[in-house]
């Protein structure tokens, strides 16, 4: 298994250096490695993965399964499998677990098995709709084969309009802080150079280049 995935590795980074390696094994490292031949600690420390999507699935133990998994320094990035078809899945639930993650600094992001589940279980489609509610900045997980993007300049607000410059091929991150010193929350990623600044408060704006690696932030502009 481990010339397996070591060749899926530099096959990529050779032929398609902008394809992101995900794997997504049991949650627990024992079974994974004995039974399945998964070393997941081996791979992630010859760096043949990009991002490990552990099957956190077991209610009863999801918070001790998380700790198990927060010890890679983000090589690779570590994103979350969730099972919405579960019967346990109900809308509490799922925000108990996503609190959870969101409070992992060594997690990037969440995943969900199945989406189709969401047409039969409507109540966690609503409680989804709910906690996705702003846009959301898909983080770097890869190879950089673009070049990095440039902070946004000459950003000011003109009249209700929030203005920016920008170079390259780049989309933009607008980010709204009602508090500068609570977090913010993404109002757009847009390929555009201006957005409707509605409410007063302090705006940033970032750029993002094709690997969705992010720039610095502007500095805050206050309408």
């Amino acid at each position: 298994m481990d010339k397996a995935i070591q060749g899926v590795h530099d096959m990529i980074v050779a032929t398609k250096p902008g394809v992101v390696f995900s794997i997504s094994p049991t949650s627990n490292f024992d079974y994974n490695k004995n039974t399945l031949y998964a070393d997941i600690v081996k791979w992630a420390n010859q760096g043949w993965m990009d991002v490990v999507i552990p099957q956190i699935y077991q209610h009863a133990s999801f918070q001790t399964r998380l700790s198990d998994w927060d010890r890679f320094n983000n090589k690779p990035h570590l994103m979350i499998g969730h099972a919405i078809y579960f019967s346990e899945s109900t809308p509490n639930q799922l925000s108990l677990e996503l609190n959870l993650v969101k409070n992992k600094k060594a997690a990037v992001g969440s995943l969900f098995y199945s989406a189709k589940y969401l047409n039969t279980k409507p109540e966690l489609a609503t409680k989804m709709a709910e906690i996705y509610n702003t846009p959301a900045v898909i983080p770097f997980l890869g190879r950089a084969t673009a070049p990095a993007p440039a902070e946004p300049s000459n950003v000011r607000i003109e009249g209700s309009m929030l203005k920016w410059s920008k170079a390259g091929d780049v989309r933009s991150v607008v980010y709204y802080f009602a508090d500068p010193a609570q977090e913010g929350k993404v109002l757009a990623v847009t390929n555009n150079s201006e957005w409707a600044a509605t409410s007063a408060g302090h705006y940033v704006v970032t750029t993002l280049n094709a690997d969705n690696t992010e720039s610095a932030p502007s500095k805050a502009v206050t309408k």
